[in-house]
């Protein structure tokens, strides 16, 4: 039989990590989201408005047409990198990321009211479980997507990406 202060020790020590862990990808995806708003919103909106002000002579935007310009080809870029890196498929496997952390957050969080001898077999189901999730982690989309736009700016003499 393993020590009950033990077992507390390594609930509480998971359950810090786990909730540090799930804090981070939630921090992570308000960036990754705050991002492809601007992308998509900026590809939507800038180009109508350098359209409307191709459109209409004397148009009091007409004179900030090489601003209009470098604003089209920056957002277009943002777009371009937004689908490129495959930002949406991202963000929903963060999302499975940060449930399947608060789910193991929970499940550790209630072995305590378990019975002694029940106690075990609980934890190392859970251990199992977060084995699967670190093993399958790091299958984030954009992560191949970047292998591939490294590869494809590898200049001559540079070291190659492994």
């Amino acid at each position: 039989m393993v020590d009950a202060s033990i077992v507390h020790g390594h609930i509480v020590a998971r359950t810090r990590e786990l909730t540090a862990e799930e804090a981070h990808l939630e921090r992570r995806l308000r960036a990754f989201r705050g991002f492809s708003q601007i992308a998509v919103l900026g590809g939507i909106i800038v180009p109508m408005l350098a359209g409307s002000t191709l459109m209409a002579e004397g148009s009091a935007l007409a004179s900030y047409g090489p601003v209009i310009a470098i604003a089209v080809f920056i957002t277009s870029a943002l777009t371009a990198l937004h689908k490129g890196l495959n930002c949406e498929a991202y963000h929903s496997e963060c999302l499975r990321a940060i449930h399947e952390l608060r789910s193991l957050v929970e499940g550790f969080q209630a072995t305590v009211t378990l019975p002694a001898d029940q106690v075990q077999a609980a934890l190392n189901q859970l251990e199992a479980r977060l084995q699967r999730y670190r093993e399958h982690a790091s299958d984030i989309p954009p992560r191949q997507s970047l292998r591939f736009i490294e590869q494809l700016f590898q200049l001559p003499g540079s070291p190659q990406v492994k």
